[in-house]
């Protein structure tokens, strides 16, 4: 019996940076019109009736109040609905990036404050949160660390280290500017 080939989806629009100068850009606004966060990307791409977009070397910037912005950079993206929130007003609410992914946070006077390098993060913009299971590397302005995984409150600053049953030391950091 052949089956007929099975037939990939294809995007209902594309957007590429042919030059890339600038990057395509993707904003989200609260209700009170503030900028909760900001995709930029060489590519993306959008598969409506899968809930879906790809992103193609993304920079993703998340808004913080009170301190100054995370800049999330990797090779690819995908930006899509959780399946435990369908009844979120939220279309996209979960980012799961991959490849070489760096979380950075500078202060004031563009000084590296902090920098997070892992293979895979998922980032949850509406509850502003990172969590990864995967091996990372922390650079701080004072220590250095490695860690698998980790969870990080990007409202707060505050990053749990994953436990590890081999681990006799459970960390948590507050990073403040």
């Amino acid at each position: 019996i052949r089956r007929p080939p099975r037939s990939t989806p294809k995007p209902s629009s594309a957007a590429s940076d042919v030059y890339k100068r600038q990057g395509i850009n993707w904003q989200v606004f609260s209700n009170l019109g503030e900028l909760d966060y900001e995709v930029s990307a060489n590519q993306l791409e959008q598969y409506p009736s899968q809930q879906l977009m790809k992103a193609a070397n993304p920079i993703v910037r998340m808004a913080s109040k009170d301190q100054h912005p995370w800049v999330i950079r990797a090779d690819r993206g995908v930006i899509t609905r959780r399946p435990d929130t369908l009844e979120v007003a939220d279309q996209y609410n979960q980012m799961t990036l991959q490849g070489h992914v760096q979380i950075l946070r500078q202060g004031d006077m563009a000084k590296k404050q902090m920098m997070l390098s892992t293979s895979q993060l998922h980032i949850f913009p509406t509850e502003q949160r990172a969590q990864t299971d995967m091996p990372v590397f922390l650079e701080h302005e004072r220590f250095t660390t490695s860690s698998e995984g980790f969870d990080l409150d990007l409202e707060t600053g505050t990053l749990t280290f994953a436990q590890n049953e081999s681990a006799r030391v459970t960390s948590k950091l507050f990073l403040r500017d």
